[in-house]
This record gives structure tokens, sequence and C-alpha cells, in this order.
């Protein structure tokens, strides 16, 4: 199963990269977000969130395409929400607020892996436009939100495949930021920037308390009309051409898109052997809610106890196919959500490896 680079990207990018975005990839069969594996547990933590535990750095252009967009309605009315608030909000676009910010970088601090931890802790940082399970601003996603994949079917080569997608997305987000900033009229020695956040720039405290000294003096004449600044950006940058844009983003833009068509072609599924080994040399052990996690080299992977059970069945006498069949009366699709993934991750080995 394939799809093509464009249906990973906002439409609004999709005539800057016009031979680029209609290569092939594999689809990414296993990051099932819409109907989250890891999330069909009740006593799963990240149940009310998934992966969406991150404040998206939204860039100016992007919040203002959605902010004139017909549709879209619940993300308007949450990005009206936080443009009122004014943490976070700034002329280059969102950042993370001081607050969460400090929240993230606690409690990741606590939980280094995906593990250990509490709903409550999960849900402080659910991203304020995630709403029962779908994202209300899609089509005006950021870099990260188009481009993370809890696990990839490419296995580490399509891991970097993303990375190297995300790098240049967040290289696009801050270069066209700045450009529309500048048609503007705005200070050049504020556009020199490397990575606008809550550490460069000071508007609010841990508290959510805005500095209206500092708020007013990053505005500047804008300050009180940020929707019809957002506005302005999108306008400018929705009607950029291609040569425009190749201009802006300088040899960056050819260079990445070389990296980016080389990183393609070795983004491939591998084929799975028929016959099947557990891997017993796999470390494991059993999370406080008693799935089991099967920690491999670069990452782990999390199952319930019933599908351990049944992975131990694999000692290469049997095809995956007629094992798969074992599934079936538990209502499970093994070979759809769970064969790839653990084979990819040397939990399932081939027989003779």
């Amino acid at each position: 199963m394939t799809t093509t680079v464009s249906s990973k990207l906002p439409p609004l990018y999709h005539r800057f990269f016009p031979d680029f975005i209609e290569n092939e990839i594999p689809a990414e069969t296993i990051a099932t977000c819409d109907d989250c594996v890891f999330c069909r547990q009740p006593q799963n933590p990240f149940i009310n969130t998934k992966c969406c535990t991150y404040y998206p750095q939204m860039s100016n252009y992007l919040i203002g395409g959605l902010l004139q967009d017909t549709g879209w309605t619940e993300g308007k009315k949450r990005m009206r929400a936080l443009i009122k608030s004014r943490k976070g909000v700034t002329p280059y676009g969102l950042i993370r607020p001081k607050g969460y910010d400090l929240l993230d970088k606690e409690l990741r601090t606590l939980h280094p892996t995906d593990t250990g931890w509490t709903q409550m802790e999960v849900e402080a940082l659910r991203c304020p436009f995630y709403d029962k399970g779908q994202c209300t601003v899609w089509a005006y996603r950021e870099h990260c939100c188009s481009t993370h994949f809890c696990f990839s079917v490419g296995g580490k080569k399509g891991k970097q495949f993303w990375s190297l997608l995300n790098d240049y997305l967040i290289l696009v987000e801050k270069e066209l930021s700045k450009y529309a900033l500048y048609q503007l009229g705005w200070d050049a020695d504020k556009l020199l920037l490397e990575k606008p956040d809550c550490r460069n720039i000071v508007i609010d405290n841990p508290l959510g308390e805005i500095n209206e000294e500092q708020y007013a003096a990053l505005w500047g004449v804008w300050a009180g009309r940020e929707e019809q600044l957002y506005a302005a950006c999108y306008e400018i940058i929705s009607q950029l051409d291609l040569d425009t844009f190749e201009r802006i983003m300088g040899v960056n833009h050819q260079i990445y898109l070389a990296k980016l068509t080389h990183s393609k072609t070795q983004f491939q599924v591998p084929d799975i052997p028929e016959f099947l080994i557990y891997n017993r040399k796999i470390e494991t052990e059993t999370t406080k809610e008693g799935d089991i996690r099967y920690l491999s080299s670069d990452t782990y992977v999390v199952v319930s106890p019933l599908i351990h059970k049944l992975v131990e069945k694999f000692d290469g006498t049997r095809t995956y196919h007629s094992l798969s069949s074992l599934f079936i009366p538990f209502g499970i699709d093994f070979q759809k959500d769970y064969l790839l993934m653990l084979y990819l991750n040397n939990i399932l080995i081939q027989k003779d490896a």
C-alpha cells in the first residue's frame, strides 16, 4: 500500500514542491492514528490524547490561513481564544507558553519514555486543538503534526525520511514567517531570531500572567490587531509563486529536496519471512497497567498480555499466516496491527536469524 507525499502536507505547500509531492511512499499502516492501537484499552493513560501531548508551533501564515477558512469552525474558535489569552501569541506565530514549557520539561524528565505516566499528567500536555481524537486545525498543521509517526513501516529508514522532512518543514516555516513579516515592514533586527520560543521571547510567566509592557513592545502597532497580522501574513504567503518561494528558501531548498529524494528511495516496506520466531533475547517488563513492554535496541513496544501470550507461540514451525488466525476469535487483526511492528523491532525474527 502506498500514498503520496502530498497527502502528508498542508494544501498550502503543494505548489511549492510540484514534483516531489507526487512521489509515492509507503503508507504508514502501523501508525493508525484514527484507531490508535495503544489507546484501545481504557486504562491506557494516553487514551484521551494519543500522541498529541504537544504544543504546536503554528507559524503566522498558517494561523492566518485557518482564520480565513470557511471551515474548521472548532479550530478557529480555539485559536481565537488563544489569541485573546495572548499566552504564547507572537507575530511569528504560536510558541509554547512559559507554564506549558516548564511543565513539559518537568514531566519528560520524570518520564524519559512514554511509560509510567498518569492520565492526569498526560492530559496536562494535551494539544489545545485536540478534540475527541481529532485535530481541529489539520489543514493548517505544523511540521511535527505532518511528520510524526509512532512507528514507521520503513523501520529506521522510514524514520529517517520523516525526520528529514520535519527538519525541512521547520526551515520552511521559519523563512516564510519571516518573509511575511518583512513584507509588512517589520523591524529587520527582530527577524534575526534563530528560533522564536519562550526563552528568547518573554511575554508571560509560569502562572500565565502577561507582561503588558513586553507584549506591547513585541507587537508594536499590531498589538490588539493580532488576527489582522496573521491574515496579512497568510495573504502574502498564499500568493507566492514557485520562483519566489525558491528564491526565499535559497540553495537549502534544492539541497533538502535532493536529500529527501535519496531518502525516499530507501524508504521501503521490508518483506516479512513466512516463518518467524519470538526473539527471547528481547528484554520484557510488565507495566503498572499490566501490559507487556518489549525493550528493543532503540525503542520499545507495548502489547496486552493476550498479544504477548500469542506472540510466544511463534516458534518457527508454523507460518505467520496460520498463527495470525489464532487471533481471529479475539477480534484482533494481528497481521494488520502488530506483525510488521514486531518484526521491525526484532521481537519477531526470521527462523534462521
